[in-house]
């Protein structure tokens, strides 16, 4: 299966969701992972809110399916 990368600059929801409409992709496929440094549930919720995630944004944002994976070991990192 032939694959192709491109390297671009800027907010990055933004940008994967532009690159997407551009490339007229069906499918964008986006990890997600918890940030441990922001604390618990509450904390990341307020995190979240007034910084955002680049895959809720491109989730609400881009033009074609959005699948996203959860990191399945999220104490990997402690």
């Amino acid at each position: 299966m032939p694959a192709e990368y491109q390297h671009n600059f800027g907010e990055p929801g933004a940008t994967i969701s532009s690159v997407a409409q551009e490339w007229n992709a069906d499918l964008i496929v986006l990890g997600r992972h918890d940030h441990p440094a922001m604390g618990y549930a509450p904390l990341e919720a307020i995190a979240e809110f007034f910084v955002g995630s680049v895959s809720n944004h491109v989730v609400d944002r881009a033009n074609c399916s959005v699948l996203v994976i959860k990191d399945t070991n999220p104490d990997k990192d402690k």
